[in-house]
C-alpha cells in the first residue's frame, strides 16, 4: 500500500472555523499546496452565566467535558479536585492534560456521546451527581441516558457560539470576485 500525500495544488479553501481554532488547519492546508482563506463564521465566547453555573461544581461526583472549548471556558472559574473527570474525546483530553487536570475516563476512538455512553464505567450511574460542561444549546442525549441509568444530571453552559462581531462579508465578496476574474 502506498502512502501518497494529498496535494491540493493551489486549491482555494475557505476556512470557517473559529479564529482561535483555525491556525492548525490553515497550516496543514498550506503544507499540501492549498490557498486557505480564513473567514470565521462562528465565534466562541464565555457564556454570561459561566461562573454562576460552576458555583456548586465541587458537589458533583462526575464532571463531563464535551469539548476543548468546555475545558477552556470552565477552568477559568473552577478546577476539579475530587471528582471523576471525563473527557468525550482526545482533543478534550489534551486540553485537560495541558491544564494539569488528570482525566479518569475517556473513550477511545470516535469522540461522541454515544461512544462515552457505551463505556463500561458509565453503565451503572445510580445515585451519582453529574455535571456536564458544554456550550449553549448542546445535545440532550448524554444527560437523558445518564438520567435513565439513575444519575442526577445538570449542565454548566460555559461558552456560547455566536456570529463574529467583526465579520466583514464585503471583504470576502471582494476576494471571491477577484478570484473569479483572475482564474
Amino acid at each position: 500500500m502506498s502512502s501518497q500525500k494529498c496535494q491540493l495544488n493551489q486549491l482555494r479553501v475557505l476556512v470557517t472555523r473559529p479564529e482561535h481554532q483555525a491556525a492548525q488547519l490553515i497550516e496543514a492546508l498550506r503544507a499540501q499546496g492549498a490557498e486557505p482563506l480564513s473567514f470565521p463564521t462562528i465565534e466562541i465566547t464565555s457564556a454570561p452565566g459561566a461562573a454562576a453555573s460552576l458555583k456548586e461544581a465541587g458537589q458533583y461526583s462526575d464532571l463531563i467535558y464535551v469539548s476543548a472549548n468546555a475545558v477552556s471556558f470552565s477552568l477559568d472559574h473552577f478546577t476539579p479536585a475530587n471528582q471523576r473527570v471525563i473527557a468525550i474525546g482526545s482533543a478534550t483530553r489534551k486540553a485537560l492534560d495541558s491544564h494539569g487536570v488528570p482525566v479518569d475516563l475517556s473513550p477511545q476512538g470516535q469522540a461522541d456521546s454515544e461512544r462515552l455512553l457505551a463505556h463500561p464505567d458509565i453503565q451503572q450511574m445510580q445515585g451519582r451527581r453529574v455535571l456536564i460542561m458544554r456550550g449553549d444549546s448542546g445535545r440532550e442525549l448524554l444527560a437523558q441516558i445518564l438520567r435513565e441509568r439513575g444519575a442526577s444530571v445538570d449542565y454548566a453552559e460555559v461558552y456560547r457560539r455566536q456570529i463574529p462581531s467583526d465579520a466583514d462579508c464585503g471583504a470576502l465578496r471582494q476576494h471571491w470576485r477577484c478570484l473569479l476574474y483572475t482564474s
